[in-house]
């Protein structure tokens, strides 16, 4: 017979109907054009802040309570098999009913199988109705420990954004679910849940701060612990934790575009002309962050520029070079860290900087405005055999003597191969880490700079990985 070809380029190709192709990309948000999207279907697996809620609580779930995650495993299966066998008695009954004569009720196998299929029928149904029920408990007990993952998810896109930063911020899904779980296992035990609850989330928050910032540039980590504090302070149910007030969504608005978020919102004029000492640039900032915040029933500006036009304590406030150390004159020293960050943002955006540490240390403490110590156990500690530790490395910097001091605390210097890339080493390189990867052995490879083009055969002996290696390597 006939058979399907394919023009490739200039050339014909067999086709079969069966065939499909599947194309995959590690981008987190690729941008296509039209004349490609039209040729296939896209299909987005990028996950949402809801979505990993749902797979963090399970997770934690299956920590806390191992009986009710089983349990709810199982009802899972025997949910969907016993809707299976309803719709598959339906489609029977349709069929013999389609293929029944006139007679109805002298059909006797019609008759059997409508008498079998109701009995089948009814104790599917009086499970699926026990089952649900069951499922409906155990969804009660799972959202007790729904702030835990809120707060995880929360942290997750913090630290997914940093990519935004420096493209060398990559972190996937995979390592932040093994930092979570690995947390939710060694932390406090407690019975009440409230008090469980409230170490988990302070121990995860700790957990993921000072392991990220192993990894970032020193000028980045107050930027980072300056997003995580916004993010969970945007959240209701996390600002309620920690006894703190929202940042309302106009807030953080003005706070990233500035007047530019009040553009279609608010009007930027005002009846009042400014004082001499302020620009007329600034005093627009002040008016709109008093109206675009009122504009969501938030009254906490209300009067503000009212005030710095009348009182004389702002123009001295304004010109004081110290004024990041003091607080707002009359009664704005009541704000928010936050509000205060935007109060300062209209006045002079230059001391802005100064003061991000402070709302830092206000809002979730001491710990998060210092940087974390170079710590090579702790990152030993909390890596995994398939997880390499990568040092990326400042001018005169080495990490060496440091890792023999690690391999000796833990008996491991004879164990420790050091190799130094370069033209004609990847082979040498491959062989060690195979070995090790048996052995148990420590492989440090050197000067991966010095490599590049061996780079994306690393990354493939890193993915093709055996994940039953020895524990040692």
């Amino acid at each position: 017979g006939g058979q399907w070809l394919l023009r490739v380029g200039s050339e014909d190709v067999p086709y079969n109907d069966s065939f499909q192709f599947f194309i995959t990309t590690k981008m987190a948000n690729p941008h296509y054009l039209p004349e490609i999207c039209i040729k296939v279907t896209v299909i987005n697996f990028t996950v949402t802040l809801v979505g990993l809620e749902d797979q963090l609580v399970c997770d934690v779930v299956a920590n806390e309570r191992p009986d009710l995650s089983k349990l709810r495993a199982d009802l899972v299966v025997q949910i969907a098999a016993d809707k299976a066998d309803m719709d598959r008695l339906e489609q029977l009954i349709l069929k013999l009913l389609s293929e029944a004569g006139a007679d109805l009720l002298a059909d006797d196998k019609l008759i059997v199988t409508l008498e079998q299929s109701k009995t089948t029928g009814d104790g599917c149904k009086e499970r699926m109705i026990s089952a649900e029920s069951s499922m409906k408990d155990i969804d009660d007990v799972t959202e007790r420990f729904r702030p835990v993952a809120t707060r995880a998810s929360i942290i997750y896109f913090v630290i997914a954004d940093l990519a935004d930063i420096d493209p060398m911020y990559q972190y996937s899904l995979q390592f932040f679910a093994g930092l979570f779980k690995q947390r939710v296992a060694a932390s406090e035990q407690s019975t009440d849940v409230a008090k469980r609850n409230a170490i988990l989330i302070r121990d995860i928050t700790e957990f993921c701060f000072v392991n990220i910032c192993r990894g970032l540039f020193e000028d980045h980590k107050l930027l980072f612990s300056f997003l995580m504090t916004a993010q969970i302070l945007r959240h209701q149910m996390h600002a309620t934790f920690l006894h703190k007030q929202m940042i309302s969504f106009q807030e953080w608005a003005f706070f990233l575009r500035g007047i530019e978020a009040g553009q279609g919102v608010v009007d930027a004029d005002c009846a009042k002309p400014p004082p001499a000492w302020i620009p007329p640039t600034t005093w627009a900032k002040i008016n709109v962050l008093e109206k675009i915040t009122e504009s969501e029933g938030n009254s906490s500006f209300k009067g503000f520029a009212d005030d710095i036009a009348t009182n004389p304590e702002w123009q001295s406030f304004h010109d004081d070079d110290f004024m990041y150390s003091k607080l707002l004159p009359g009664e704005w020293s009541k704000l928010t860290p936050f509000q205060t960050l935007l109060a300062m943002k209209v006045m002079r955006e230059n001391v802005l900087q100064l003061l991000v540490r402070n709302f830092v240390l206000a809002e979730l403490g001491e710990l998060y405005t210092v940087s974390p110590p170079f710590d090579l156990a702790g990152c030993f500690q909390d890596s995994l055999k398939t997880t390499p530790l990568i040092f990326v490395l400042s001018a005169g910097a080495d990490p060496t003597d440091a890792l023999l001091k690690l391999a000796r605390d833990r008996d491991f210097e004879d164990r420790l191969h050091f190799i130094s890339l370069g033209q004609g080493q990847g082979e040498k390189a491959a062989k060690l880490i195979k070995l090790g990867r048996e052995s148990g052995d420590w492989v440090c490879l050197q000067n991966c700079h010095l490599a590049a083009s061996w780079m994306p055969t690393l990354e493939l002996i890193q993915e093709m990985q055996d994940p039953d290696a020895t524990d040692d390597y």
